[in-house]
């Protein structure tokens, strides 16, 4: 007999919080796990409780934010069913950005026992 149990795990469509230390272009372009483009995907940068930005990736995945002020953000990510992640965040000392490949969203997963 098999049992089918959704696991309880936390939403990853919005990013850890991440800090800006002067104004910034955010552009780039998302890719599933297996490196194809992902076009038609929501993406929210977030302020506190205030979306500031919103837009869609083009059809070959790219997405710009523009310049970016200096402050605290987040990024969401919107595609379905929150099929993927939000991408991760990186920062160094010259600014921040994303990861191009998405993780699967693992609250979309069932296990199989």
């Amino acid at each position: 007999m098999l049992l089918q149990a959704i696991s309880a795990v936390a939403d990853c469509t919005v990013s850890k919080e991440f800090r800006l230390k002067h104004a910034q272009v955010l552009a780039g372009s998302l890719q599933d796990p297996m490196g194809t483009a992902l076009p038609g995907i929501g993406l929210e940068l977030i302020s506190g409780s205030k979306v500031i930005r919103n837009l869609r990736t083009n059809s070959e995945g790219a997405y710009d934010f523009g310049e970016v002020p200096s402050g605290r953000y987040r990024l969401r990510i919107h595609y379905g069913d929150d099929t993927f992640c939000a991408p991760r965040v990186r920062c160094e000392k010259s600014g921040c950005g994303f990861d191009p490949r998405v993780r699967l969203n693992p609250k979309n997963s069932i296990t199989v026992y």
